[in-house]
């Protein structure tokens, strides 16, 4: 069970990273289409041949040692990022999973403490209401308040919680592709 704020939190997360997983894929295709189209990338006698622009392109046939190496670097990088991508959802997936357990696991904790302390008060104020003293209605209300508040409290801390772990993950995940572009630019700048 995953509570409502966590799973707010969790799609916005997952829209973040898969955000970050399309704009690094992008930009390692567009380094592919550059490497295939690349006529020095070719041995003598071959020439590319025009590919679509926005899918991933295969290895093409007849390039040279060069070319084709820097187009299995920007492909391993293509799936490095890929499998990056892949970890992340799974560990947002977890971590909101986990976040809505521990909630789940503290509001049930407290509605039974609330409970007890509603037959607790109950039973120890019985002659009381008998008498017309006091009033069980009230101290219910005030029990429930409590538990509500106490509850509302507990979503919001591991809500804050989940939220942090899965900012930094994006981040890192953000990060770890950008160093994977930047790492295939520069490997095609030098040659």
């Amino acid at each position: 069970m995953v509570h409502k704020a966590i799973a707010a939190s969790h799609r916005l997360h997952m829209r973040q990273l898969a955000a970050h997983h399309k704009r690094a894929g992008a930009m390692l295709v567009r380094l592919m289409h550059k490497i295939r189209n690349d006529k020095k990338n070719y041995k003598n006698g071959k020439a590319p041949k025009r590919s679509s622009g926005t899918r991933k392109p295969k290895k093409a046939a007849g390039m040279t040692m060069r070319g084709s190496g820097m187009f299995d670097f920007v492909h391993r990088g293509w799936k490095k990022v890929k499998g990056w991508f892949h970890q992340g959802k799974k560990h947002l997936t977890k971590k909101a999973k986990e976040a809505g357990q521990h909630i789940k696991k503290e509001l049930m904790n407290e509605a039974k403490t609330a409970l007890r302390k509603g037959a607790t008060y109950a039973l120890t104020k019985s002659s009381d209401v008998i008498s017309g003293k006091s009033s069980i209605k009230d101290a219910a209300k005030g029990a429930v308040s409590g538990a509500k508040a106490y509850a509302k409290g507990r979503v919001k801390h591991h809500k804050d919680a989940f939220t942090k772990s899965a900012k930094e993950h994006v981040a890192k995940y953000k990060q770890m592709a950008l160093d994977k572009v930047e790492e295939a630019k520069r490997r095609l700048a030098e040659d």
